[in-house]
């Protein structure tokens, strides 16, 4: 996981709130924990998003971090996702799903 939001240069504690996980240690640090129930669910579509992502726009972290008017109200999908939870998490992947579709035919 961490692998994930290190590339994507998430922030830790944003990082934790997308994987639903546990809260930093009480010096700071990031906890080892092992991903269960949700947290695994989460996991495999933020895969999923990194995949698609990288493959239709070169790189997630800089398409995560733009604005992508009007398909998440003006935010960044890593806003939507993080305001959002599961559900925005999904919307994300349905979103690349849907561009990937288009630029097939």
């Amino acid at each position: 996981m961490w692998e994930l939001m290190d590339r994507w240069e998430v922030p830790n504690e944003p990082a934790l709130r997308l994987i639903a996980g546990p809260p930093l240690t009480s010096t700071g640090k990031r906890p080892r924990f092992r991903l269960i129930g949700e947290q695994v669910e989460r996991f495999t579509l933020l895969r999923e998003i990194d995949r698609h992502a990288g493959a239709i726009f070169g790189t997630a972290s800089a398409w995560l971090a733009q604005a992508t008017p009007p398909a998440f109200s003006g935010h960044t999908p890593l806003e939507h996702m993080l305001r959002n939870g599961r559900q925005g998490i999904a919307d994300v992947l349905r979103f690349l799903d849907m561009q990937a579709f288009q630029a097939s035919l």
